[in-house]
């Protein structure tokens, strides 16, 4: 019987009428394949070490329509808090009364709570990058209104009221239709770190946009504010025609529009946690994002109080 050492060095031959297979050939055929797999591997390494853990809190910026749409927000939402400030600033020195303060700023918001809800209704049922786009380039028409009044002098608080309802009637329906969007550019697995990213924008824009506006008042006047704004929204419409994405199929609503609401309304009271979250972003949004409006409201009665003391 043959033993192992006569069984390993057979060679090429037949053992029990079975060819014998050589398993050092085997091993060597085989070792270009490993190291052509070997060199392949450094060049995959860093692209995925990238993204996965050092820009990990930035990884839905690999995506080039989310990259787009970022640098476009960025821009306009900084123009967007400063004409805020500008409006405000101009409504004070038109009036000097802190009621007409508050009845601009009912007029921007009032629209969003009567019409929001039939808002997110079309906006799901519409191409939401035309519907972007659309908002857009009205809230920009608005910006230069406002600028070619405040610039000839004609402006009255009047205008400046009729103009921030209608901001506020074209925002019911860009605001959702940017939250929509953002699972249209990066997908579903990268959607928690886009919507981190996007509030990331809002704040950052809104700490940035009154500083800048205050600057600006001082130098150039509210009227060049309007005007910044205005050009501000040409950086997200830009954007926005150069992502490449599907286009939606746009799907009828009509008589369906009612009840889809009643639905999400019944859907938000059945899931408690939704429901919990909604009360808690009104109370929020209702009293510590409009804090603005009563800095302004005091101030305006601190300068009519400074005037009377000034006068007597």
């Amino acid at each position: 019987m043959p033993t192992s050492r006569s069984l390993g060095s057979a060679g090429s031959g037949k053992i029990g009428g079975v060819p014998d297979i050589d398993c050092e050939v085997g091993i060597i055929d085989t070792a270009p394949e490993i190291e052509a797999l070997e060199a392949e591997e450094p060049g995959e390494l860093p692209e995925r070490t990238t993204w996965e853990t050092r820009l990990s809190a930035f990884r839905a910026l690999r995506h080039r329509n989310f990259r787009l749409f970022f640098a476009g927000q960025l821009v306009s939402l900084i123009g967007t808090w400063m004409q805020s400030v500008a409006q405000a600033w101009l409504v004070l020195k038109l009036t000097n009364s802190s009621m007409m303060l508050g009845v601009v700023a009912f007029a921007s918001f009032m629209p969003v709570v009567l019409v929001g809800l039939f808002a997110g209704v079309i906006v799901d049922r519409v191409d939401r990058r035309r519907l972007i786009i659309a908002a857009q380039t009205l809230l920009m028409l608005s910006a230069f209104v406002l600028t070619a009044l405040t610039w000839t002098g004609t402006v009255r608080v009047e205008h400046v009221i009729i103009l921030a309802a209608l901001n506020g009637l074209v925002s019911s329906f860009d605001m959702p239709g940017r939250q929509a969007f953002v699972v249209e550019m990066v997908g579903k697995e990268d959607l928690s770190n886009a919507i981190a990213m996007n509030s990331m924008i809002f704040n950052g824009a809104r700490m940035v946009g009154p500083a800048v506006a205050g600057l600006l008042i001082a130098l150039i006047g509210v009227t060049g504010c309007f005007f910044v704004n205005g050009f501000s929204f040409l950086a997200v419409i830009w954007g926005l025609l150069e992502m490449d994405v599907p286009r939606r199929q746009r799907r009828d609503f009509g008589a369906a529009m009612m009840r889809q609401v009643r639905q999400g309304l019944a859907y938000v009271w059945r899931h408690r946690p939704s429901f919990h979250l909604l009360v808690m972003v009104a109370v929020s949004s209702g009293f510590a994002c409009n804090t603005r409006c009563w800095y302004q409201c005091s101030h305006a009665t601190s300068c009519t109080a400074a005037r009377g003391a000034m006068a007597s």
